[in-house]
């Protein structure tokens, strides 16, 4: 008989992948949903980092690349930048996050393409890069 795991089992696997994906001052940074808002808070920590961010399928590299163009393609400049840091936190290149973001020219247009760019200039900096 296959174990089903715990909602709080699910929650810190989630809360543990945030932390190796997005770090501990992004933790920090979004301290207020636990106060505003638990229940979204897990959600977030069981489904989104814990299920999504988990799945097989691809790679935590890869996922993070498809992460940041979606973000940089809806102006979410401030997750744009944690999601940046993130894909060189699980291996990502500088050089496969800028072409990630040039893939944006045509589909999501060259405002969103230009500031992921930027974005990704301003965090390749912070890291010496």
């Amino acid at each position: 008989m296959e174990k089903t795991e715990s909602r709080q089992e699910r929650y810190e696997r989630g809360r543990a992948r945030r932390l190796e994906l997005l770090g501990a001052d992004v933790a920090e940074h979004v301290k207020y949903l636990e106060d505003l808002a638990p229940d979204l808070e897990r959600i977030v920590m069981e489904n989104l980092f814990g299920d999504i961010f988990l799945r097989p399928g691809l790679d935590a590299k890869t996922r993070s690349l498809c992460t940041i163009c979606v973000l940089a393609s809806q102006g979410r400049e401030t997750q744009t930048r944690a999601h940046i840091r993130g894909a060189l936190n699980v291996g990502a290149k500088k050089e496969e996050i800028v072409e990630a973001l040039v893939q944006l020219l045509f589909y999501a247009g060259l405002p969103a393409a230009s500031t992921g760019l930027k974005i990704a200039s301003e965090v390749f900096k912070e890291r010496g890069l």
